[in-house]
Order: structure tokens, then sequence, then C-alpha cells
């Protein structure tokens, strides 16, 4: 007796597992740029306050001392772990990243075709005249 994934489902796999890792991922990058965008913001207003004195000098030695470490644990473990070049990971992390805002017209397809025909409706109705 064999266990394991039956072979009519077996092709799922191989595209299943990119994606889920893609939408995760996307999720840890959109919260980590709102979590960098809610420190720049605490920052701001702590420099504009007078709590908090930063120079240009401080920030750039600050940089320069951190960066390269960061580049350098960087490049070997994202690169090597993540599928970055199967098209489902990149269909999945697309998904999940906020470079495409999301309104109440974006919340779902019937919501938008609701929205376009009541658009389109009521402009036939005021150019009926």
């Amino acid at each position: 007796m064999q266990h394991g994934v039956p072979p009519g489902i077996a092709w799922i796999v191989p595209l299943a597992i990119p994606f889920v890792i893609g939408l995760l991922t996307g999720v840890i990058i959109r919260r980590g740029i709102k979590l960098i965008a809610a420190i720049i913001g605490l920052l701001v207003i702590l420099v504009g306050t007078g709590y908090v004195s930063l120079s240009y000098e401080d920030l750039y030695s600050s940089a320069m001392e951190v960066l390269p470490k960061l580049f350098k644990e960087a490049k070997g473990s994202a690169g090597n772990v993540l599928p970055i070049s199967a098209p489902s990971f990149l269909v999945g992390l697309g998904k999940n990243l906020p470079f495409f805002p999301r309104s109440s017209l974006q919340s779902s397809p019937r919501t938008q075709l609701v929205y376009f025909f009541r658009f389109k409706y009521n402009y036939k109705q005021q150019n009926r005249d």
C-alpha cells in the first residue's frame, strides 16, 4: 500500500506550494513596510518636537556601519530559500504586495461589475434628454 499524493492531483503540488510561499512572503513584506512606515513616522514626530536630535552625519555613519552587514547576511539566505523563479510564487507574491492599493471598488469582481453597470445605467439616463 502506497502513501502520498494521488497521481491525479500530484501536478497541483508543485504549483500550490510556491504560490502559498509567495502569499506568505507578500504578507510579511507588506507588514514589514507598514512597520517601517510607522517607525519613520514616529521618528519624524520625535525629531520635529525636539525629543530626538538627528543630523545627516549621524544617519550616514550609522547606515554605512549597518547596511553592509545587513546586505551580506541577506544575500545568501533569501536567494537560496525562496523559489523566486517560479511563476506561481511571483503570482502569490504580487497578490499580497501593497503596490496595488485596494479600494472598495476592488474588493471583488462582482462589486466591480455592479458599480460598472450602475455607472453605465446612470450615464444613459442622464444623457437621454
